[in-house]
């Protein structure tokens, strides 16, 4: 799991990531919150670099996205939601339909 993307990402920071990090199914999403390319594959990622260097606006408004995906679907309070189910799921019981947390605005 590629954590230093999240933490790019609240940095407001987009990320390049192999395909194969865990972190490419879902917090860094192509062409919107970073890049992705095909692991080992080096002249794909010296495209990204390449982009990521020669295009200021478009890498600014993949760090926009970035930050808003980061701070919007990895919240401390879901974190904590997903452990509690986890745990009851793990002990035979079902969790709650909904999270006892209010949202982060």
């Amino acid at each position: 799991w590629g954590l230093v993307c999240n933490e790019a990402a609240a940095c407001g920071v987009p990320a390049i990531v192999g395909d194969q990090v865990g972190s490419a199914d879902d917090l860094v999403v192509d062409g919107v919150t970073g890049w992705v390319y095909p692991t080992g594959d080096v002249s794909a990622l010296a495209r990204c670099i390449a982009q990521a260097a020669s295009d200021p606006i478009d890498r600014a408004e993949r760090a926009r996205q970035a930050k808003s995906h980061v701070f919007a679907d990895y919240t401390v309070e879901r974190s904590a939601d997903a452990i509690v189910e986890l745990v009851l799921r793990m002990c035979g019981k079902s969790a709650p339909n909904q999270s006892r947390h209010a949202p982060v605005p």
